[in-house]
């Protein structure tokens, strides 16, 4: 079976190798941030004190970086400026909200 061949203008190229570049930079930050709070979770536990006790953080501000991640990682949106990271906070901070309420109807 023939695969059809197509032809790409040097500027299409680019415009898709910085896409996927995009994506890779921006998926490898997140890893590694994640792999960041892992070790530091990991060394509090290890330390015998409660990850829950030794953080600050509430169960809705870890929801909210949750979503943040996923948000971040999907690739789907991008920094264009203009208010993005308010944009992108508040977007995190609804499914945040979404699932404390989710949250409250289980219980």
């Amino acid at each position: 079976m023939d695969v059809p061949k197509i032809t790409l203008t040097d500027d299409q190229w680019e415009f898709i190798h910085a896409q996927e570049f995009a994506k890779t930079e921006a998926t490898r930050s997140v890893a590694m941030a994640q792999i960041d709070t892992l070790a530091a979770m990991q060394r509090i536990a290890a330390e015998g004190v409660a990850v829950q006790k030794a953080s600050a953080i509430g169960l809705r501000d870890l929801f909210a970086g949750q979503a943040l991640t996923g948000l971040l990682a999907s690739g789907k949106w991008h920094n264009t400026g203009n208010g993005f990271e308010a944009f992108i906070a508040l977007q995190a901070d609804n499914i945040a909200d979404a699932m404390m309420a989710a949250r409250e109807k289980k219980s």
